[in-house]
């Protein structure tokens, strides 16, 4: 047996994050405005293509922690799921990789895409651990992100609800752009080639 074709986690990892994932905004033909740091947790697994494509093509660089510290889940002021520790430890990789960061995305995750049914909207909530990634985040690790935020680097942290489907990410992504000061436009055209 190839044992490298049998992992499928690994197979996974490599389509979200290099085949699908975004490449350098300069590799692009982009020209880069900055960076923008992301949490290796929960749903960036399955949604990094679209976030990673919308900033490159924004001209922001992508920046991922390589792994989960235990230093960073040793911070957790409470007991969680495995993968709410490993957010623990990549947030905090990410915030201590000494690499400056104009942004940190850290989105609000609501919902995901429901079925077809008429109750899909109530069926498609994520876990209140996923949910609450931002708030728990930020709290645990806030003497670093008070460091961080006096070196100007800002926090995104849009409500993504997808539970009608992925295009609903297109406001909260346009308006988080907005914020990041681009024009509407730009951004939704950003979206578009996402």
């Amino acid at each position: 047996y190839d044992i490298a074709s049998l992992d499928l986690v690994k197979i996974r990892q490599k389509l979200i994050f290099e085949k699908y994932g975004a490449s350098s905004p300069a590799k692009m033909g982009v020209k880069q405005r900055g960076t923008i740091g992301f949490n290796r947790s929960f749903l960036m697994n399955s949604y990094y293509p679209l976030y990673a494509n919308f900033f490159s093509d924004l001209g922001y660089e992508v920046v991922l922690p390589a792994e989960s510290s235990q230093e960073g889940i040793d911070q957790r002021n409470a007991p969680f799921c495995y993968p709410g520790e490993l957010a623990h430890g990549f947030f905090y990789s990410l915030i201590e990789s000494g690499r400056p960061l104009d942004f940190i995305f850290l989105p609000h995750f609501k919902a995901v895409p429901g079925g077809k049914s008429n109750d899909a909207h109530s069926q498609s909530q994520v876990c209140p651990l996923v949910q609450g990634e931002t708030f728990y985040l930020q709290t645990t690790f806030r003497n670093q992100m008070e460091r961080l935020a006096q070196s100007g680097t800002k926090v995104l942290t849009p409500l993504i609800d997808l539970s009608e489907g992925l295009a609903d990410a297109r406001d909260p992504l346009v308006q988080t752009a907005v914020q990041m000061g681009l024009k509407r436009k730009t951004a939704e055209a950003a979206f578009a080639k996402a």
